[in-house]
């Protein structure tokens, strides 16, 4: 099970950060065995548990991969028809390898879905799907995991996790002489959007009278700017300060065995180092 690589789509991936309210994409995938045709019926069940900061799923698409990169489509199931299912529960909670999956994808039989297609080995099963990454979602190095495994007629692979990371924005207002807490600032967060050529708000402005730090929770990597958009009184206002959030991803997520990411930092529009933590919990 893999998400893909943040903005990108570009490939697929074990770890990878967004925004919380995107739709994060996962590929669950299985080889299938050279013998799956001598069985009258070979039909394969994905179980996926995903962490609970994501929303339910919405399939976008099945698929059987061909060795030599093509696809044989497989639409969802009708009656009496091959094909996949989607089941938003555990359908066998005291067999299930995670004691209850959040949802379980049916597909079969994989006779019949192949039709005057060849095996070739290598071929494999695909399933592809989003959800949303929600309010409340872990944020920081303890990530949002998935884990998947698949129940074929020979027994269940073995189980597989890929972990989702989202961040967290942390700006101290201070008087640039005393250097104590100064109130009365507003700030407003824009990312830069590649598709529309231009900054975005990443929310609304964060204000308050008695307000001196200010936090932006469930952001990903990316270009941000920071604008104080409502000025402490008799005070100047700062010149908008661009930044980069830059996240190293580990190739390999092993469940309770590492952390995916390496380091988290963020630099500014000249590649100074703005701030740089090792699996942080958030930044600052």
């Amino acid at each position: 099970e893999q998400p893909t690589a943040p903005e990108t789509g570009s490939e697929w991936i074990d770890s990878a950060d967004y925004d919380i309210g995107d739709d994060v994409p996962f590929q669950l995938s299985v080889t299938l065995p050279s013998t799956f045709n001598t069985y009258d019926d070979y039909t394969i069940t994905f179980h996926d548990k995903q962490a609970a900061g994501f929303g339910a799923p919405t399939i976008t698409s099945v698929y059987i991969l061909k060795a030599d990169g093509t696809q044989i489509a497989i639409s969802e199931a009708a009656t009496g028809v091959g094909g996949y299912t989607l089941t938003n529960a555990c359908t066998n909670q005291e067999k299930c390898e995670f004691g209850g999956c959040s949802f379980n994808v049916a597909v079969g039989d994989i006779n019949d879905l192949y039709g005057q297609n060849t095996f070739a080995e290598g071929d494999k099963v695909v399933v592809e799907y989003t959800s949303e990454l929600l309010t409340g979602a872990n944020v920081g190095s303890l990530g949002n995991e998935n884990g998947m495994y698949v129940c074929h007629p020979d027994g269940h692979t073995p189980q597989d996790f890929v972990t989702v990371f989202t961040y967290e924005l942390k700006v101290n207002k201070v008087d640039g002489t005393t250097k104590q807490a100064l109130a009365g600032a507003g700030f407003t967060l824009y990312k830069w959007d590649a598709a529309s050529n231009d900054w975005v708000k990443a929310g609304d402005e964060i204000t308050g009278n008695a307000l001196t730090t200010f936090t932006w929770s469930g952001i990903d990597g990316g270009k941000y700017k920071l604008e104080e958009t409502t000025t402490p009184t008799g005070y100047n206002t700062i010149a908008p300060i661009e930044f980069t959030v830059d996240s190293d991803h580990k190739e390999e997520w092993i469940k309770g065995g590492n952390s995916a990411f390496l380091d988290l930092i963020a630099k500014d529009a000249a590649g100074n180092i703005v701030f740089a933590d090792a699996n942080t919990e958030g930044i600052e």
